[in-house]
């Protein structure tokens, strides 16, 4: 499975072997960075702030979260946690607790 993000907004899965698409998604603002895949989950960063978890499978929204900054570097998923760093130069660290709680910003 690959998934793609576009500068519109919208998030894609497709299967490798053919091509197809599994799943889309639209998120609410412009995707600048890279979908991150960690633990079943895709996460997604806008450039206006908006953090999201796609289940992988489904592409079915697990939870939001709303920043004052936006983002342009792809985030890093590494043991549980999500680094974010933001556009007005706040890095940010998201304990990430499973596929359906959102995060637990650690600053």
């Amino acid at each position: 499975m690959a998934v793609l993000a576009g500068w519109g907004g919208e998030v894609r899965a497709l299967r490798l072997s053919d091509g197809e698409d599994l799943w889309t998604h639209r998120l609410g603002g412009r995707v600048t960075a890279s979908p991150v895949i960690s633990a079943g989950l895709v996460f997604l960063a806008s450039e206006e702030g908006q953090l999201c978890a796609l289940d992988l499978r489904t592409g079915q929204s697990r939870w939001t979260h709303r920043e004052a900054a936006g983002v342009q570097a792809t985030p890093l998923a590494a043991d549980g946690t999500l680094y974010v760093a933001f556009m007005n130069g706040v890095l940010r660290a998201y304990r990430v607790l499973g596929r359906s709680s959102g995060p637990q910003s650690g600053s």
